[in-house]
């Protein structure tokens, strides 16, 4: 198995961050990105409870967490 390093850089404005190396993960935009996404949500979902006012609402690969409280958003 072939491995490959990938450095990265981050921006704000004008400012240049050093570059780092990502040793893990999936690059944005890559054709795995949204089914890898998917897999991974999929057991969030189930999390939905409307009993208890927990919600969740998906679209594309944004996520909106509903809950009546703190408290409950961190159960």
């Amino acid at each position: 198995m072939v491995w490959y390093r990938r450095a990265i850089y981050a921006r704000w404005e004008n400012s240049w961050s050093e570059n780092f190396e990502i040793n893990f993960g999936v690059r944005q935009g890559s054709v795995l990105s949204p089914l890898l996404f998917a897999l991974y949500i999929d057991d969030l979902v189930n999390l939905h409870c409307p009993e208890r006012g927990w919600f969740i609402l998906l679209y594309a690969d944004d996520i909106v967490l509903i809950a009546p409280s703190v408290t409950g958003l961190q159960q």
